[in-house]
């Protein structure tokens, strides 16, 4: 289960209950976050499987609570009764339009209180390669000589359950960072950033264009103890970053990545590593003839559930 909310307290709320392929969540979820939402569960019996799967010794996840795998994914889409009757609509029209990406199953009001809490027990603690392990702020765990990342769900992308985001961790426990310079370009909770602090890097530039991220990327990075070496950046891209960047990471879609390469040089030391996820299996060559074209070496490919991570360093 993925979750997303704003700060909102006491308030009734129309529920959307919304079925869809896995294939086409991820652009359903985009049209969704055009409006003015108060929050988003994703109900994904992938991702409970996953859960179980990937869950340290210490953390027991009962059958009981994986519920039916067999189940399609649905969206639950929770929109404040002053802004739900026009939403509602939109969303009908919209689906109606688009039948492939999913329909609409139910509409009813739920207060805030009745489903704030409900998917706390699918939010676990995940360990994520040889060092990491992210959890949630409620979640009491032992360490188990890791290093813990704590992150709530947030309106803002990246909390280590999605395979974008867990690439991109385990890439970024591979190089040294002790005393290096990062930039996070599309930096969302903050999670990437976070981890390359708590990683030994004595820098991290995180840029965004979402006010809402760098917001949580703040607040998160002050949760972790890392505030003071991490610099959200309300920008877009590259425009802003100050060089030398040691290592550049960025888990955002390949068409915006394909467009950065070129200006990269700009902002990298003579000697920098690239991290890049957010890239579907269909887009990888493109994104490495870039590269290559612009003076890159790859160094790491790897797939996770269709989606692509890339590691590159600079030769020229």
């Amino acid at each position: 289960m993925r979750y997303n909310t704003k700060e909102v307290k006491n308030m009734p709320y129309q529920e959307m209950t919304i079925q869809t392929d896995p294939a086409q969540q991820e652009i359903l979820q985009g049209y969704l976050y055009t409006f003015p939402i108060g929050g988003l569960v994703v109900e994904d019996p992938a991702d409970r499987l996953e859960a179980k799967e990937h869950a340290p010794e210490w953390v027991v996840v009962d059958d009981d609570v994986l519920g039916d795998l067999t189940e399609p994914v649905r969206i639950r889409m929770y929109v404040e009764n002053t802004e739900a009757e026009k939403t509602v609509q939109a969303v009908k029209d919209y689906l109606g339009t688009h039948p492939e990406q999913g329909q609409l199953l139910s509409v009813r009001e739920v207060d805030e209180e009745s489903w704030a809490e409900n998917w706390k027990q699918f939010f676990k603690p995940i360990p994520v390669g040889r060092h990491l392990l992210i959890k949630p702020s409620w979640e009491e765990t032992q360490e188990q000589g890791r290093i813990v990342i704590e992150i709530d769900p947030g309106m803002a992308f990246g909390t280590g359950t999605h395979e974008t985001t867990r690439l991109c961790l385990e890439a970024l426990e591979q190089i040294p960072l002790n005393g290096m310079r990062v930039a996070d370009i599309g930096c969302g909770s903050g999670i990437l950033s976070i981890a390359a602090a708590l990683l030994g890097a004595s820098l991290v530039q995180a840029t965004d264009i979402d006010p809402v991220s760098l917001r949580q990327t703040q607040e998160n990075a002050e949760a972790n103890g890392v505030r003071d070496r991490i610099h959200p950046m309300h920008t877009s891209l590259l425009n802003g970053v100050e060089a030398p960047v040691n290592v550049l990471v960025s888990n955002i879609l390949a068409e915006i990545l394909i467009d950065m390469i070129p200006d990269m040089k700009e902002v990298l030391a003579e000697q920098a590593f690239i991290i890049f996820s957010g890239v579907i299996t269909e887009k990888k060559e493109a994104v490495k003839k870039t590269l290559a074209n612009h003076g890159y070496r790859l160094l790491q490919e790897k797939t996770d559930g269709g989606w692509v991570l890339l590691v590159a360093e600079r030769i020229a």
